[in-house]
């Protein structure tokens, strides 16, 4: 899998590198409903910040995206106030990567700061999206 992301330019250095480190005061895993929602979307807005000034991804040879705080706020809305902020936003930054073969993404080693979600095969409510979600979260940020 690393091979794959490495041919694109996108190391696991790259990726530490682009790790948000949250100001907030409450662990990540703790539901929508525990933060204070502007104080919340202060932190979005400087996380997408963050990610515009970030000269690094200009070496990285894959399309990307940073979501909107527009976006945010509906996904902010859609799970409020059950869901764990780490779920809600664990897609701030985003990379797509076309390939010929998920099995090469799926195959080897993986560091433990990263997790893959397989929906090659489709969803439990199959929508016809098909893809392999790789997300890396720092090991500072699992252990907090």
């Amino acid at each position: 899998m690393l091979s794959e992301l490495e041919k694109n330019s996108l190391s696991v250095q790259i990726l530490r590198e682009l790790s948000y480190k949250s100001k907030m005061e409450r662990s990540l895993v703790n539901s929508l409903r525990k933060f204070d929602k502007e104080t919340l979307f202060q932190e979005v807005s400087e996380m997408i910040r963050f990610y515009q000034e970030a000269d690094i991804l200009d070496i990285v040879d894959l399309d990307y995206r940073i979501k909107s705080v527009d976006s945010c706020i509906r996904k902010y809305n859609k799970f409020y106030p059950d869901m764990r902020l780490e779920k809600v936003f664990n897609d701030i930054l985003g990379f797509r990567m076309l390939t010929d073969s998920y099995a090469s993404l799926l195959e080897g080693e993986m560091p433990e700061e990263v997790r893959i979600v397989d929906i090659s095969h489709g969803k439990a409510k199959d929508d016809g999206y098909r893809g392999v979600h790789i997300y890396f979260q720092p090991i500072t940020s699992i252990i907090r």
